[in-house]
Formats: structure tokens, sequence, C-alpha cells
């Protein structure tokens, strides 16, 4: 069976609005991932993740990644509008990737500690920065991962 997922996206440079498809299998295998369409007209962010982060992004466990205040993090936040993230797990042509819609980011004020289910323990401190990931329209290169 498949699922169709559209992602409405501004093409900022034309003023055109784009509808992209991305399709995805349902009760797949784990080796399996969804076929795609490309993304064109929409505005991306690019973030990488290590291991332990990605895993429970994919799964939708976590849907907010968080960063240390830093001068490139701020560079891609403040003043953009984005419609996408590509989170990437490591480098090369093959890494696994998933696409979410990108739901808005804020600056922590009240620190807090969350424990996810592959034991990854994240603390934020006043000034964290937070990126919200929405739905995931996209997945690949997982090879056996979630």
């Amino acid at each position: 069976m498949l699922t169709v997922v559209l992602a409405h996206c501004a093409n900022p440079a034309d003023k055109r609005n784009q509808t992209t498809i991305s399709m995805k299998k349902e009760n797949k295998s784990s080796t399996e991932h969804d076929a795609k369409l490309p993304v064109s007209g929409c505005r991306i962010l690019h973030l990488t993740l290590s291991k332990m982060p990605f895993e429970v992004m994919v799964t939708g466990e976590k849907s907010t990644e968080y960063r240390e205040p830093s001068k490139w993090i701020l560079s891609r936040l403040q003043g953009k509008d984005y419609d996408l993230i590509k989170f990437v797990n490591g480098y090369g042509s093959n890494k696994p990737y998933f696409i979410a819609k990108f739901r808005g980011w804020e600056i922590e004020t009240n620190p807090y500690s969350v424990e996810f289910s592959n034991g990854l323990k994240v603390t934020t401190k006043k000034g964290t920065v937070k990126i919200y990931a929405g739905e995931i329209v996209e997945r690949g290169n997982l090879n056996g991962c979630h």
C-alpha cells in the first residue's frame, strides 16, 4: 500500500507555489526506504546529526533538535523561513537521511532534561537553540535502520 504525502513549498525566486509528492510504502521492511520525488522550490535547512539523535528522530520519537547557540546555527535560522529540514547522519554520498517539515525554532528560557528510548539524554540550558521538526515526508539510505 502506498501513502502519498504532499509537501507544499513556496518558491521565493518566482513567487509560485509548488507541491511535491513523496510516496511511502506502508508496512515496509526495515531495509526498504521511501520512494521520493524532488523537493524543488522548497527552502530546506540542512543539519547533520550524530548517530543517537538520528536514531530517535528518524522514528519520530524525538521531534526537537537541540543545538548550542553559535554564530553558525543562528546565521542559518535568524531571518530565514524554511519549508523543510533535511537531517543526515554522517558524511559521504550514501549517508542516511530524512526530510521533515520545518515547524520553527526558539531559544530555550526554562532549562530541562529529557531521555529517549536509545539512551540519549538531552539537557538544555538557558540559550539552547530548539529546532522543531514536523511530519517526516521522506527517508533514504537507511540500510536496515529504522
